[in-house]
């Protein structure tokens, strides 16, 4: 990390070793499964991940971008089970997001914005995929340690994959509002 005049840089590399661990799945991407459903994963390879980040505040305006890129290969995707839902598949994302807030008194106005990129190589088919979202937000200072928020966000989704020789789509679409009170202890 680097900072210096309002400007702050940032860099991270991680090598997370080959290793089993749970994830969930819905539906639409595999007809086999129910609606939700929490599935054991395996990866012989490291997941591989990096980022980068840069910012810059002036005044009472800052501004933040962030880039993320991750790989790795699944050995396998087992239900709870252990029936097979996917012996071996390779997974690729890229993922962005810029932000800005302005302060203004005790309140701050918030505003992201985010992509994400993702390729998946199955033996059953491909599966690419592509979200959106973006957030809205006030904070409001009501004392030194103790702040109210409420923010607005939304994402949007779709994916284009194979399976059993068939094409299939998938689009999604979901927002939610959420109001709380931070206190510092």
């Amino acid at each position: 990390m680097y900072s210096n005049n309002g400007l702050h840089l940032s860099a991270g590399y991680e090598n997370l070793m080959a290793g089993t661990y749970y994830d969930t799945l819905f539906s639409k991407i595999s007809p086999s499964l129910s609606s939700l459903e929490l599935i054991l994963r395996e990866h012989d390879d490291d997941m591989q991940v990096w980022r980068v980040g840069a910012g810059y505040t002036m005044n009472a305006f800052t501004v933040n971008f962030v880039y993320e890129n991750q790989q790795f290969d699944d050995v396998g995707i087992w239900r709870r089970n252990y029936s097979v839902i996917n012996p071996r598949s390779e997974y690729e994302a890229d993922a962005w997001q810029v932000s800005a807030a302005y302060d203004f008194g005790n309140n701050r106005i918030k505003l992201a914005y985010g992509e994400n990129d993702a390729d998946v190589v199955t033996e059953s088919g491909p599966i690419s995929g592509k979200s959106q979202h973006w957030t809205l937000g006030l904070d409001h200072k009501l004392s030194k340690r103790t702040m109210a928020y409420a923010q607005y966000a939304h994402a949007e989704s779709d994916a284009d994959y194979e399976a059993d020789g068939r094409d299939y789509s998938m689009d999604e679409e979901t927002s939610g509002f959420s109001i709380g009170l931070v206190h510092s202890f």
